[in-house]
């Protein structure tokens, strides 16, 4: 009965939905109506984006008009045209006008007139007009077009030991579980081992760092603090140095705590041979400007910021110990403990320590150089001793915007213009009267005093009165000075020939005579004889695989594919140049990009109009109207319901077998889905061993093959090519087998575009011919061979 009663109840439904019971359970709809009870309308032929509640109807769904609803009333919300923060406004279906920011024009904003004008960079970032538009350069903590977005720097999961991410702004902060502290709960609080720093030693028992000389803290993170209490004296500046301090002394103090003043003498000349006996800092071996400071037996280098290393000499690379961001060409920013400057900027060396980097759009630079020097790299000093300055034989040495003088001898003076009086010492002694001369002096003697100086009583000559190894001759009432080879003059002090005259010095070096002679080196260049050109590329400054170029005081990185900048930390936009077609989005790759298309278009530009289509049911799969997909070496596309594959016979694929014992160079490669990997007795090698390599399996039997187009056959028609591939032995990856090439060429693209309309066959065999080389055959026919 209840039986019964479910069927009257079913024939009552269908009855009253429009449709004609021909046989109880059994019924065929009135026509506008659809579906298993007949109670689905069936909506006006064509009919887009509408429904219906009666037959052929077309009720618009929201944002959609006209009589088949194909109309887009909210144009502006589904495709977005405005660009460069224009604002768009719907004026009639399918129709939209944008209202543009001051700077840009078109019927999108796409044309960029002053575009950094309505100052679309927020937060702080830094706007560049680039020929697209302009470009934020965001600070850090924010990104997107205009900086407006704030970064998450919770997505990366910063926090570890299952602490908590709190993301803020332009940071995070971790919540650690009981047991675990730090910025990333990294430490253990009842362990310090890998916490201590600076070379500190963690005790096996309780947790304790023990610290070497001069660091403090329960870590060993703190520099014990010497100078707190202000030891250096006279406007000394203190440094923090191992167990102790060091002093910069002002000009004219010196000691430990420059509490010694110097006696003022003559100021000093450039003469690195005139050195100042059991003092490690004359001459001055730091570098980069820094000062130096003499310990007990040894110096300490007061390096600036941006330099480290015994003599200052080494580029410091913030950025390997500290996270950067990028800011411009020339700008990166990494994070400080400084309370009061957060963000720390530091600008590109690639202007030596002379210059200073200008940002230029499209990730390029240019160099301000300081006063006296020029150059691309700010790297040549402007030589101040072009116009020989120096007279009666002086040598000039180029300083920064100056010169020094180096006199010979008889000569002083800023320019060596004024004659010495060898008599303002007032040498002559008992009431001799002095008699200047060039570079010596007389003494008329009286009381029958003798001697150069009228000192002596016996004879005109004593041991000192003949220089650099001269013989005094006594001659009654003179003396006579024999001299050695190379010297001159009435007492042998005046040098006939110098140790510069075989110009000794190399490449712009300037030499400053004495014994030995002494070199000093134009900027770019060292060594005894200015030979060595300096290496401007240690330490490297060249990031993401850039290749440094070494100058003389500069240095050059040519960056690898997709970055620029001067040191190439830029990762170009490939983007930026919007090569996606309307509507689609464009996503930036290391140089590269990749277009996300929108329903109805494709391509790698998505530059094709495909329009909408029926989707295609091909291996028990679903696929949209337009898309494509790889099956085994063919390649697949959904055109309006119809499913299109290139026809390349794929043969078996070659594998690895279970258990084999790969060699160092090949790589692993494993069958499809529910394939097993089978040894195949016949598989050629071309680089041995090959005992590891099997074939796929089939679930069928492989359809032979009957043509005459085959490697060594020498048969050719318009339908059948022979190709010879010869490799070079040395490159090809120990463990390949002729099936591994044969295999790859049918996977090749440009295999798949020849097999559009016809089978494709490609058949290969080791050559007997000529040695490392395959012989491929290729022929095209007209049955469709199943892809086994």
């Amino acid at each position: 009965l209840k039986l019964f009663q479910i069927e009257l109840l079913s024939m009552h439904n269908i009855y009253n939905s429009g449709a004609q019971c021909l046989i109880p359970m059994y019924s065929r709809c009135n026509y506008g109506w659809d579906g298993p009870l007949c109670d689905r309308c069936l909506p006006y032929p064509g009919c887009v984006h509408g429904t219906c509640t009666e037959p052929w109807q077309c009720t618009c769904e929201k944002n959609w008009g006209g009589l088949l609803c194909d109309k887009d009333l909210n144009y502006c919300g589904t495709n977005q045209p405005c660009k460069n923060g224009g604002t768009c406004m719907n004026t009639e279906p399918d129709e939209y006008d944008c209202a543009c920011l001051d700077g840009y024009s078109g019927k999108n904003c796409e044309i960029a007139e002053h575009a950094c004008l309505s100052n679309p960079c927020a937060n702080g970032g830094t706007c560049h007009e680039v020929p697209s538009g302009f470009e934020c350069h965001c600070p850090a903590g924010w990104s997107g077009p205009t900086c407006a977005e704030d970064t998450d720097e919770c997505a990366s999961a910063p926090c570890a030991h299952g602490g908590t991410c709190i993301d803020m702004e332009n940071g995070f902060e971790c919540l650690c579980p009981v047991q675990w502290t730090g910025k990333t709960c990294q430490i253990d609080m009842n362990s310090c081992h890998g916490q201590c720093q600076n070379g500190g030693t963690c005790k096996v028992i309780g947790y304790q760092c023990v610290c070497l000389p001069g660091f403090v803290g329960r870590h060993c993170e703190a520099q014990r603090n010497h100078c707190s209490s202000s030891p250096c004296r006279n406007g000394g500046r203190c440094h923090v140095h191992l167990e102790g301090f060091v002093c910069d002394c002002p000009p004219g103090f010196t000691g430990t705590t420059c509490e010694v003043r110097k006696s003022l003498n003559v100021p000093q000349l450039l003469i690195s041979s005139l050195k100042v006996q059991n003092d490690p800092c004359n001459p001055n071996p730091c570098q980069s400007k820094a000062q130096c400071n003499s310990l007990a037996g040894d110096f300490y280098c007061s390096c600036p910021d941006d330099y480290e290393g015994k003599t200052c000499s080494e580029l410091k690379d913030h950025c390997k110990t500290n996270q950067c961001e990028v800011i411009d060409s020339c700008t990166v920013a990494i994070a400080t403990n400084d309370t009061q400057q957060q963000v720390w900027h530091i600008s590109s060396n690639v202007c030596g320590p002379h210059g200073r980097c200008i940002s230029l759009p499209a990730g390029n630079f240019s160099c301000s150089c300081d006063l006296g020097f020029t150059g691309t790299y700010c790297h040549e000093n402007i030589n101040d001793c072009v116009s020989y300055p120096c007279k009666n034989g002086g040598t000039c040495i180029d300083g920064i915007s100056s010169f020094e003088c180096v006199c010979p001898g008889g000569w002083e003076g800023d320019l060596c213009d004024v004659d010495v009086n060898e008599c303002s010492s007032n040498p002559c002694q008992n009431g001799g009267q002095c008699v200047d001369l060039f570079h010596d002096f007389y003494c008329n003697c009286i009381d029958n005093w003798k001697g150069k100086n009228c000192h002596l009583r016996e004879s005109q000559c004593d041991s000192n009165t003949c220089r650099n190894g001269g013989t005094c001759y006594d001659r009654g009432d003179s003396f006579l000075c024999h001299c050695p080879s190379g010297w001159a003059g009435n007492t042998c002090t005046t040098a006939k020939n110098s140790t510069c005259d075989s110009d000794p010095c190399e490449n712009g070096g300037t030499c400053v005579g004495g014994e030995p002679f002494t070199c000093i080196c134009k900027d770019g260049w060292e060594g005894p004889t200015c030979a060595q050109n300096i290496d401007d590329c240690n330490p490297h400054p060249c990031y993401n695989g850039g290749i440094c170029v070494d100058g003389v005081n500069w240095f050059r990185c040519e960056c690898a594919s997709g970055f620029a900048g001067p040191d190439c930390r830029i990762n170009i936009n490939e983007c930026q140049s919007s090569p996606c077609a309307e509507g689609s989005t464009c996503i930036d790759e290391i140089s590269a990009y990749h277009c996300v298309c929108p329903p109805g278009q494709a391509g790698p530009q998505c530059q094709q109009f495909t329009g909408l289509g029926k989707s295609c049911r091909h291996a028990g799969l679903q696929y949209p109207h337009s898309s494509h997909w790889e099956e085994d070496c063919n390649a697949c596309q959904c055109v309006n319901g119809e499913v299109h594959c290139s026809k390349v016979k794929c043969g078996r694929r070659p594998c690895i077998l279970p258990n084999a014992v790969l060699p160092s160079v090949t790589s692993h490669q494993s069958c499809p889905g529910g394939l097993e990997c089978v040894k195949h007795p016949f598989l050629t090698c071309l680089s041995p061993p090959c005992h590891q390599w099997g074939v796929c399996s089939t679930p069928d039997p492989p359809t032979p093959e009957h043509t005459q187009c085959e490697p060594h056959s020498g048969y050719l028609d318009n339908s059948c090519a022979h190709i010879t591939l010869i490799f070079n032995r040395d490159k090809v990856p120990q463990g390949t087998a002729v099936e591994n090439i044969c295999s790859e060429l049918r996977y090749l693209p440009v295999t798949q575009m020849l097999a559009v309309d016809r089978t494709l066959i490609i058949l290969c065999d080791l050559s007997y011919y000529t040695r490392n080389a395959v012989e491929v055959a290729m022929v095209i026919t007209t049955h469709a061979y199943p892809n086994t």
